[in-house]
């Protein structure tokens, strides 16, 4: 039997987090708990989804989705909670990532998407906090905001605007 791990992450509180198993006869298996079958009862173009997970049925919005995984808002017993949704190995690479760099060091934000340098919102010696937008990239007609994953100062701003970058270029440097 194949499975695959995933982990459901807060958006709110990174160190909330379900690891599950998604195994190949349609059970989700919980860390340390016994697998219990998982159906789709429902789901619209909208997004919405209704699930029955063993005996309980749980309502969940699929909000949008993209190379940092797809993000979930469920209501389960009255509690509507934001989750992003991915696999365990990526969210294992990306946690380490985000450990290594609280403690100090110098971080390269690189662009996840081809893009075209839209606006610059930092210059180097400014101060930014976790989650403050740095620079607004266009690609395919959206406008996609490249966020600080951390406090720190810019050290550099490595485009320019108007610039058209390569996915993977580097940005900006944050020392944190």
């Amino acid at each position: 039997m194949t499975s695959h791990s995933f982990v459901l992450r807060s958006q709110d509180d990174a160190s909330k987090s379900i690891a599950f198993t998604l195994l190949d006869d349609g059970s989700v298996s919980l860390s340390g708990r016994p697998a219990e079958r998982v159906k789709v009862l429902r789901r619209d173009g909208n997004g919405l989804l209704t699930v029955l997970w063993g005996e309980e049925i749980i309502n969940a919005i699929v909000v949008g989705g993209g190379e940092r995984g797809e993000l979930l808002q469920i209501s389960r017993g009255g509690e509507c909670q934001a989750l992003r949704l991915r696999d365990a190995a990526i969210d294992a690479m990306e946690q380490a990532l985000a450990a290594s760099h609280q403690s100090g060091g110098t971080l390269d934000i690189r662009s996840p998407i081809p893009g075209l340098v839209k606006a610059l919102l930092v210059k180097p010696g400014d101060t930014v906090s976790a989650k403050q937008t740095l620079i607004v990239l266009e690609a395919m007609k959206m406008e996609n905001e490249i966020i600080a994953p951390h406090e720190g100062t810019v050290v550099s701003v490595d485009a320019q605007l108007g610039q058209a970058v390569a996915a993977g270029a580097l940005l900006v440097k944050i020392q944190t």
